[in-house]
């Protein structure tokens, strides 16, 4: 059942970042910097949701004038 949760978290929407921090990606070794406004994704995204620094709804758009 282990295949089942993991193949879940990667198949989650993306998330949009709330408040800075220091991540990992998915499938990467060195720790990056997201800035409010990115997405992150998989594991990272379920942590950063969890922990308040993300969330689940889409970005607002801002209009250019």
């Amino acid at each position: 059942m282990a295949g089942l949760e993991e193949g879940a978290a990667s198949m989650a929407p993306p998330a949009t970042v709330t408040r800075a921090f220091f991540g990992v990606p998915d499938g990467l070794v060195y720790p990056r910097e997201f800035a409010p406004g990115d997405a992150v994704l998989g594991d990272l995204a379920e942590i950063a949701v969890r922990e308040g620094w993300a969330t689940r709804e889409p970005p607002k758009s801002v209009k250019k004038t």
